[in-house]
Order: C-alpha cells, then structure tokens, then sequence
C-alpha cells in the first residue's frame, strides 16, 4: 500500500515538474517575444527618426539642385557669350545633373523617408542604371569641359577646327553611349547588380541570389577608373591650364 502510496505520489511530482516547466518555457517565450516587439519599435522609431532627415535633406538638396540647373541653362541660353562649344558642354552637363536631381528627388528621398520594401526588384535595378549612367555621363562630360580649357589656351589656333558643332555633338553622343555601356556592366557580370537602398541611404551593390561571393568586383573598377583616372586627369589638367593662364598674364604686364 505504501509502495503504491510512494508511486501515485512520484508521478504526481513528476506532472507537477513537467508543468512547471511548460509554464517556464511558455513565460520564457512570452519574455522574448516581447523583447523583440520592443526591439522592433524601438528600431522603427529609430529608423523613423534618423531617415525621415535624411530622405528630406536628400528631398531639398535635390530640388534646391534643380531650381539652380534651370538658371544656369537660362544663363547658357540668353547670354551670347555663351554659345560656343563651352556653352555646349555646360549645358549638357546641366541637363544631365538636373535629370540626376530629378531621380533623387522622386525615388532615392522617398524611398529613404518610406523605408519600402515590398517594391519589386526590378525598380531599384533599373533606378540603380539610370543614376550610375547619369554620373557617368556627368563625370565625362566634366573632362570634356576639362579638354576644351586645355585646347583653348594651348591651341588656340587650332581651337575652332577641333571643338566644331557637330563635332560637339558627338563628342556629347559618345560620352552618353560609353557611359551606358559602363553601367550595364552591373547587369552583365554576374553578382554585380546594383540598386537603392533605402536602409544605406544610396545605391548599393545588391548580394549574390545564392549567398556567393562575388567573382569580379565591377563597381570598384569602375569607381576607380571614374574617380581617380578621369578625377585626377581632369585636375592635372586644369592645373597645366591655369598655368598657362598665368604665364599669358605675366607676359602681357607692362614693363616700367
């Protein structure tokens, strides 16, 4: 009786562990699901505080851009001085930023201020080319005007047969065809595809499908010829120009 007495009364310690248990886990999974709710606000408000200046800051710099692309082209186009091959390339240029400005200003400050996610891939692959092409052509566009400096202060005889209308407007052609040529690049070599992202406030190289390492770094190719090539040619050679600028001055000083 008493043996039986012992076993009735084991179990029933038993049952009453196992559902001190179920009752620890299940408070333990209360705990942590409620942790990370709180987590999770506390990022969105996070999130909600540090991108909504961001995404506007990106929203008025963009428009503030624009606004002064619309009077440098009326300058361009009601100033005689300016209608030569330097006007040209200005205003190429200018159109170019102010189309840059005009993304910003539509998907990369809303996107940052929203934070969406549910956008198909599609759309930030093709935001991603069209502003990777744009700086391109902004960059390029800008030595051009680099070259035309040069050759105006170098060459002055030869300037007018070099710098030609038509042959600006290929030189304008071609720089926006190199440059879109540039930037599919992203889309050809495999893990190279480049989109915004809202969360980094810029245009990212998007990660492998299946979690791969990226074979061929095509963006920092890239960035290093635009950056540091086309950059760093461009500044050398303003630099000779302004000195050929200043040599001009010193010469045509009078002498007492």
């Amino acid at each position: 009786m008493q043996t039986l007495d012992g076993k009735r009364c084991e179990r029933e310690r038993s049952k009453a562990k196992r559902e001190r248990s179920k009752a620890n886990a299940s408070d333990q999974k209360r705990r942590a699901i409620a942790s990370k709710l709180r987590t999770y606000e506390l990022s969105k408000i996070a999130s909600f505080v540090l991108t909504t200046p961001i995404g506007g800051t990106i929203i008025g710099f963009s428009a503030f851009q624009l606004i002064c692309g619309v009077l440098v082209l009326w300058v361009l186009v009601h100033m005689q001085m300016f209608h030569n091959p330097f006007g040209m390339f200005c205003a190429a240029r200018t159109i170019v930023e102010m189309m840059s400005s005009v993304l910003h200003l539509s998907y990369s400050g809303p996107m940052t201020v929203t934070q969406l996610t549910t956008i198909p891939r599609i759309i930030p692959m093709i935001v991603g080319f069209v502003a990777y092409s744009l700086m391109g052509i902004s960059c390029a566009l800008h030595v051009q005007l680099t070259l035309n400096r040069f050759v105006a202060v170098y060459f002055p005889i030869s300037y007018a047969t070099v710098f030609t209308k038509k042959n600006c407007k290929y030189i304008v052609a071609m720089d926006v065809a190199m440059m879109m040529s540039l930037a599919s690049l992203f889309y050809l070599v495999p893990c190279n595809v480049m989109g915004y992202s809202p969360s980094y406030h810029g245009f990212i190289i998007l990660a492998c499908r299946d979690g791969s390492d990226r074979p061929f770094p095509i963006g920092t190719v890239l960035n290093f010829i635009c950056q540091y090539a086309l950059c760093i040619g461009a500044i050398s050679i303003d630099c000779l120009t302004l000195f050929k600028i200043a040599m001009i001055d010193v010469g045509e000083r009078p002498v007492f």
